[in-house]
């Protein structure tokens, strides 16, 4: 039930550690610095909640596809 969090990540961990540095933008930044530096530095929260918005559908369907793949090989269904 947990295929869904892999787009997570600690956003503590990813803001604190880079400390906002646009140098390392390339290599540590991931949907959650993006959304909240969206938010933050232009306000745009058109696409901060559009961002947001995508990460959730994407998390859907991979749960959708998860529970479609352990009822192949269980029979049984996660809800």
């Amino acid at each position: 039930m947990s295929s869904a969090n892999i787009l997570k990540v600690d956003f503590n961990m990813v803001y604190f550690v880079s400390n906002n540095a646009a140098a390392l933008y390339p290599k540590t930044d991931v949907i959650e610095t993006y959304m909240f530096r969206a938010l933050r530095t232009e306000g745009d929260y058109s696409i901060g909640t559009a961002t947001g918005l995508v990460q959730g559908v994407v998390g859907l369907v991979l749960t959708i596809i998860t529970n479609k793949v352990c009822q192949k090989v269980s029979h049984e269904s996660l809800y």
